[in-house]
């Protein structure tokens, strides 16, 4: 039987390599790959085969690719920004960090007309992913254009992404905060998030949780992002590692949205692995809906194999009934692999109930 786990919900960002079928080059993460120039070096060897090797065909297909991506970078130099932003069809011609190459250059020459095409956009956040190319070659015309926009739910969102582009390769506490100091007033909510995702919150844990909170609630927005999951998942950590789960929990309850989920089920999982008794007591006290059964799930998974009756009485509260006899129906079938008596019995009741 198939228990339930935690699995975080996070905006996952997918970077395409370049792959040399004559080289065995060992993957570049994430946030590295994101500052590096788009071309690779190949190290000198020796050996005459080796050498052959290198002339032959695979070897030339790189070079191939390698050239084709110059042309494309060169393209990108000396294109017209506006026929390719205004055309769907010329656009899927380059990768976002050319777009992102493309749009500083339309900024710089006619800024009037780079703001008219992305306030023009049904869903401007679609482009936060050419934005966060264009803010690391040109950070002041990419804030312009952003805050040219009307400062909503889209605004703030595309901050939150430029702010992981221009701090993704910060790793110092104190440089990310002096970087930080310079930024605008209403740029600084994404770039805390981006804060408290990456580093350890210290001693001032009230602190921490009540601008964490003021923040979410001001951005509603932002409770989906990668930078609010990390940061309130971050945070939970330091109840988990106190022990202050019931303190934690209340913390979390009290976050909007998504962020409140994340932190709950987050702190209930570890809560209800270390005392399932008591967690399950915090458990009872919720108000039906999204957040009780996730929480509810976790229980059911720790105690199924124990007190499987018990189990299924959780089951039967979960919000939805057929969720409910989905859970029972998981539980009974593990059930009477132990004792199918007891097992026949307790589904029984249920289906009569129905």
């Amino acid at each position: 039987m198939t228990s339930i786990h935690y699995i975080p919900f996070v905006f996952a960002l997918v970077l395409t390599a370049a792959w040399l079928p004559s080289s065995k080059l060992s993957s570049t993460p994430k946030r590295e790959e994101m500052a590096k120039p788009d071309t690779l070096s190949l190290t000198s060897r020796s050996s005459l085969a080796e050498e052959k090797q290198r002339s032959g065909p695979h070897h030339r297909n790189a070079k191939d690719k390698l050239a084709q991506s110059a042309k494309g970078v060169e393209s990108a130099q000396t294109v017209d920004p506006a026929s390719v932003f205004r055309d769907g069809v010329n656009l899927q011609k380059y990768r976002n960090q050319e777009l992102g190459m493309i749009l500083v250059r339309w900024m710089q020459m006619e800024p009037k007309a780079a703001t008219e095409w992305l306030q023009s956009q049904a869903d401007p956040i679609e482009w936060g992913g050419i934005l966060a190319e264009a803010v690391k070659i040109d950070r002041s015309a990419t804030m312009a254009l952003v805050d040219a926009l009307a400062d909503d739910m889209t605004a703030k969102g595309l901050r939150a992404q430029c702010m992981f582009s221009i701090f993704s390769e910060i790793d110092d506490q104190n440089d990310f905060a002096a970087e930080m100091a310079t930024l605008p007033a209403a740029w600084r909510d994404g770039a805390k998030l981006e804060y408290y995702s990456k580093f350890e919150h210290g001693e001032g844990k009230l602190a921490v949780a009540d601008d964490l909170k003021s923040i979410l609630d001001r951005n509603m927005n932002l409770c989906n992002s990668y930078q609010a999951v990390e940061a309130v998942r971050s945070h939970a950590n330091q109840y988990v590692i106190s022990g202050d789960y019931r303190e934690g929990l209340d913390w979390a309850m009290s976050l909007p949205d998504f962020s409140r989920d994340t932190g709950v089920t987050q702190l209930a999982a570890e809560w209800i692995e270390k005392d399932p008794a008591t967690a399950a007591g915090w458990i009872n006290q919720l108000p039906q809906g999204p957040t009780r059964d996730q929480t509810t799930g976790y229980l059911i998974s720790i105690i199924r194999d124990d007190n499987p009756s018990l189990a299924m009485q959780w089951a039967m509260t979960l919000s939805s009934r057929e969720a409910g006899y989905a859970q029972a129906r998981m539980i009974y079938d593990n059930w009477k692999r132990t004792n199918p008596v007891e097992a026949q019995k307790a589904i029984d009741s249920l289906n009569v109930g129905r």
